[in-house]
């Protein structure tokens, strides 16, 4: 099994540098505009084809789950994202195939738990986690602006779920063992000073992923109020109270909360004086206080 997994990362690392390699040759860059893109030299896009990948291996656990529609939609709502790394597409768009991806989610997994409940719940269940998706996709979206920050809350989420599962050798723990290993290879090239980016297309596929890891650990023992609120912001806490306050803080001036300002938890960090890391290992340790208080108390 370790020599399994050693093969594994190291498969990951090489699809890493592979993503770089593809990126610069065709000329797929993210171009500094010393605005809200502050770096300083040109970096490749890409980043998100070694999850692209392995995705299709890392949620072969749950296979049981309507696994090649939950992969198509996953195909999907990441290639919209790569078309936006390409061509900027419209934030309205964006929402547009975002809703039907969660749909899409959301009634795959209530239609496998649970076919024999009302209409009306099914309905209003699937309301909140048509929300509870989008939120989460612009979330992480909202994060990855800073060097290694999606790729480190996308780790801390997944030792969150195997923290929050006690360990217990289950598919979902399983799956999100296996996705850690990509997500590392990646931090290779991501960490300050980031010698590759994730881009829409890497930030939707994240932020997708953790939506659909959140539904089913929702699902797995059954559904209850305390659950539907308690899980996600016990998972994803940081990335969900940042995008509140980004876009009360942006309704409030009377701005798209879908345009990009300086108005990110990352800033005020940055404000006060931290640097890259200290951001980056502030992100990865306030997203798994939640779950390890939970775990150990």
């Amino acid at each position: 099994m370790q020599n399994d997994y050693i093969l594994y990362f190291s498969v990951c690392v090489i699809l890493v540098f592979f993503s770089r390699w593809v990126a610069r040759k065709s000329k797929f860059y993210d171009i500094p505009d010393g605005n809200l893109k502050k770096h300083k030299k040109i970096v490749p896009y890409f980043g998100g084809f070694v999850f692209f990948i392995t995705m299709f291996f890392f949620l072969l656990p749950l296979y049981k789950i309507s696994y090649f529609y939950v992969v198509y939609s996953m195909i999907a709502i990441s290639l919209i994202g790569l078309m936006d790394d390409r061509y900027s597409i419209p934030f309205k768009p964006r929402l547009i195939a975002q809703f039907l991806f969660t749909l899409i989610i959301t009634n795959i997994i209530v239609e496998y738990k649970y076919d024999d409940i009302s209409n009306f719940y099914k309905i209003l269940i699937m309301i909140f986690f048509i929300i509870l998706g989008m939120a989460t996709i612009n979330a992480v979206n909202f994060v990855d602006i800073g060097d290694g920050l999606c790729a480190s809350i996308f780790i801390s989420f997944l030792f969150n779920i195997i923290l929050f599962n006690n360990y217990n050798p289950n598919p979902i723990t399983h799956s999100a063992t296996l996705a850690i290993f990509p997500a590392a290879a990646f931090l290779l090239l991501n960490l300050p000073k980031a010698k590759l980016f994730l881009g829409d297309f890497g930030s939707y596929l994240l932020g997708s992923l953790m939506f659909f890891f959140i539904a089913t650990q929702i699902f797995q023992d059954g559904i209850d109020m305390y659950e539907l609120f308690f899980i996600p912001l016990l998972l994803l806490p940081i990335p969900l109270l940042d995008l509140v306050k980004v876009i009360s803080i942006r309704i409030y001036r009377k701005q798209s909360p879908f345009l990009g300002s300086p108005d990110h938890l990352r800033h005020n960090l940055i404000s006060i004086g931290m640097g890259d890391r200290a951001i980056l290992a502030t992100y990865f340790l306030a997203n798994s206080v939640p779950s390890l208080t939970y775990y150990y108390l």
